[in-house]
């Protein structure tokens, strides 16, 4: 009893301590990573990359757990071509990968709307990772000039940073 009382003031301090920013990975343990497993959202199959093209609108939804003001969620729809464009780039540019539990999905969950009409909800990473979830498969949207890169490489803020509403600590 006592040893689950300390791991639940733990586990609290460690979101209390977070800052709100989905550029900033949250350290967790490996039993606290496993109560927080991915948990796959959006369009299962079929699902290629050529059905990113065309948008019309793109809306980040960000869950924030935080000590201070900012706690909260968040949404934001955003329509500009130059924005959008720079999304489906990355997006229909991306290297799918076998999934990987260690960058934080439970947070940010973004849907693309094409000029048809259809829809793409996928579960973006709010830590570091430039990595997005479809279903059960993860992708990598690192720019292709990056990828093999050992040097500075971008991050998360590819996308965030096209979500001026969404709170984050640059």
């Amino acid at each position: 009893m006592k040893k689950a009382l300390i791991a639940m003031i733990l586990l609290i301090l460690t979101f209390a301590l977070c800052s709100c920013s989905p550029m900033d990975s949250i350290a967790r343990s490996p039993n606290q990573a496993a109560a927080t497993a991915f948990t796959p959202i959006g369009t299962v199959e079929p699902f290629s990359l050529d059905q990113i093209k065309s948008l019309s609108s793109a809306t980040l939804r960000y869950t924030c757990i935080a000590a201070d003001d900012t706690t909260g969620s968040y949404e934001q729809t955003i329509t500009e071509p130059e924005s959008l464009q720079t999304i489906e780039t990355l997006f229909s540019q991306a290297e799918q990968l076998a999934p990987m539990y260690d960058c934080l999905f439970e947070n940010a969950a973004l849907t693309l709307t094409m000029e048809d009409g259809s829809q793409l909800d996928f579960q973006l990473a709010a830590d570091s990772c430039t990595l997005f979830a479809i279903g059960e498969y993860q992708y990598d949207f690192m720019p292709i000039e990056y990828r093999n890169s050992d040097g500075d490489r971008p991050h998360n803020n590819l996308i965030y940073d096209l979500f001026p509403k969404i709170p984050k600590n640059n």
